[in-house]
C-alpha cells in the first residue's frame, strides 16, 4: 500500500506537459503540433491560448478551434539487471484527448478568448504477473482545465509592435487509477492475485497562471517569451483490497497526496523570410528541481504497521527542451509543416522505475492543413517520440535496475472556424 500512492504520485508528477518528462502533454492544438509546438514567438492560431496566450493580440474576429489527439504510447523493460534480460512488454493503450479554443476581438488591439484541453490525461497497465507487479500494474490519470484568457497589442510604430497577454486556470476534473500486486504474500491458487487499487479524486479546485509577451520588430520576425505557473493538485484516494486481510488492509483505507507540478518557460523566436515560409525555434526550461520529495498522509485511522506516512525523496534535475518548426503555405487550400525536438529527462537513475520509465528522446512531427474555405480549415497531424534506450545499473541502490525502451505514435485532427 504504500506503494500504491507513491506511483500515482510519480504518475502526476511525470505527466505534465508533453515530453518534459514521462509521457505528459504538449499536444494542445490540431494545427500547431504539426510545428512540434513551437509556437511561443508566432501566436497566429487560436490555440496559442495555452503556447503563449500574448499571441492572441494578433487575432482578429471570431475563431474557434475543436480537436483532438490519440496517443499510443510502448513501453518494454529487460531485467532485472544484471541477473536477467527477459523482456517484459507494456499492455498496449491508446488515449484520445481532447481541445476546444475560442478568441473574440472585443475591441481594438485586444482580444479575450478561452481553452479546455487536458495537460495530464494519460496512464500504463502491465500484466499482474510480470516482474515488477508489486510497484504497478495500472495507472491512469484523467484531468481537464478551462483557461479564460486576454491579449492586448501595443502599436509602437518604427519600433515595433508587442502584445502581452495572460490566462488563468482553473481545473474541472482531477481522477486518477493505480493498482499494485501485494506480492510479498503467496497469491492464491485459483489464479486470482491480492490486489490494492486505489481510485482518486481531487478534492479541491487547482488553479494556475500563464503570462506571456511577443514583440515583433519587423514583419518578418518576432520573439516571444511565455511564464506557466505550478500547478497545485490535491488528491483523495480510496483503496479497494482484493485477497488480502482486513487486519492490515483496512476497507474504506483512505489518504492524501499533494503534488506541485514544476513551472516551466518558454523563449521562442519566429521568423518568416517570405509571404509563405515560416521557422519557429523554441527552448523551453523546466524547474523539475523543486520536485524534491513525494509525501504522503495517510488517514490516521486506516494506519497499520503495513501503512505509514509516507516522505520519499525525488531528488529530480531541472531540464529543457528544444524544438523546432516550420510552416510552408503551398496554396491557397494547403499548407504543410514539420517539426524536430529534443527532450532531456529530469529523473536520475536512483529514482527511476516504471511507473514512469523516462528516457531522453528525440521528437518529430507532420503535419498539414487543408482549407475547404476561407473560414474553414480542416489540420492533420503525426508525430513520433523515440525515446533513448536506458540502463539503470544501481542494483545494490535501486531494484529497478534494467534496460528501458520507450516510444509513442500520435495522431491528431481538429477542425478551425474563422468569422
Amino acid at each position: 500500500m504504500r506503494f500504491l500512492l507513491l506511483g500515482l504520485g510519480l504518475l502526476l508528477v511525470g505527466s505534465q506537459q508533453s515530453k518534459a518528462g514521462g509521457f505528459g502533454l504538449f499536444e494542445m492544438s490540431a494545427r500547431v503540433s504539426g510545428m512540434l509546438g513551437a509556437y511561443a514567438a508566432d501566436g497566429r492560431d487560436v490555440s496559442t491560448i495555452f503556447f503563449n496566450p500574448a499571441g492572441l493580440a494578433q487575432l482578429s474576429g471570431f475563431n474557434i478551434q475543436v480537436g483532438g489527439v490519440m496517443i499510443a504510447p510502448r513501453t518494454s523493460f529487460r531485467g532485472p539487471y544484471p541477473s536477467s534480460v527477459e523482456e517484459t512488454k507494456m499492455v498496449p493503450s491508446e488515449f484520445v484527448l481532447p481541445h476546444v479554443y475560442a478568441s473574440y476581438q472585443a475591441a481594438q488591439n485586444l482580444t479575450v478568448g478561452v481553452g479546455v484541453y487536458v495537460p495530464f490525461g494519460l496512464g500504463s497497465k502491465w500484466e499482474r504477473d510480470w516482474v515488477w507487479a508489486g510497484t504497478a500494474t495500472e495507472t491512469r490519470l484523467q484531468t481537464a482545465v478551462i483557461a479564460p484568457s486576454l491579449a492586448y497589442m501595443l502599436d509602437m510604430g518604427d519600433m515595433g509592435k508587442l502584445s502581452i497577454g495572460g490566462s488563468y486556470q482553473i481545473g474541472l476534473l482531477s481522477k486518477a487509477t493505480l493498482e499494485k500486486v501485494v506480492t510479498d504474500m503467496t497469491q492464491p491458487t485459483d489464479g486470482s492475485y491480492r490486489l490494492v487499487r486505489l481510485e482518486g479524486e481531487g478534492k479541491d479546485t487547482y488553479t494556475g497562471y500563464q503570462v506571456g509577451f511577443i514583440y515583433q520588430p519587423m514583419d518578418m520576425l518576432s520573439v516571444g517569451f511565455s511564464y506557466r505557473s505550478q500547478l497545485e493538485l490535491n488528491l483523495v484516494g480510496d483503496a479497494t483490497f482484493t485477497n488480502l486481510p482486513e487486519s492490515q488492509f483496512i476497507p474504506g483505507t483512505q489518504g492524501d497526496l499533494q503534488i506541485i507540478t514544476p513551472a516551466n518557460f518558454t523563449v521562442g523566436v519566429s521568423v518568416r523570410p517570405n509571404e509563405k515560409l515560416t521557422l519557429n525555434l523554441d527552448y523551453v526550461g523546466w524547474g523539475w528541481s523543486s520536485y524534491d520529495s513525494l509525501n504522503i498522509d495517510f488517514y490516521d485511522d486506516y494506519e497499520t504497521d503495513l501503512l505509514k506516512d509516507i516522505k520519499n525523496p525525488r531528488h529530480y534535475d531541472d531540464v529543457y527542451q528544444i524544438r523546432f518548426g516550420a510552416e510552408y503555405i503551398v496554396n491557397q487550400s494547403l499548407t504543410v509543416r514539420a517539426g524536430l525536438g529534443f527532450d532531456k529527462n529530469p529523473v536520475p537513475d536512483e529514482t527511476l522505475d516504471p511507473t514512469l520509465p523516462d528516457t531522453d528522446r528525440l521528437i518529430s512531427s507532420l503535419g498539414l492543413t487543408y482549407n475547404v474555405t476561407s473560414n474553414l480549415g480542416i489540420h492533420l497531424y503525426y508525430t513520433f517520440i523515440r525515446g533513448e534506450e536506458r540502463l539503470v545499473a544501481l542494483p545494490e541502490t535501486n531494484k529497478h535496475s534494467g534496460y528501458y525502451n520507450t516510444y509513442a505514435n500520435l495522431f491528431g485532427a481538429g477542425l478551425t472556424f474563422a468569422f
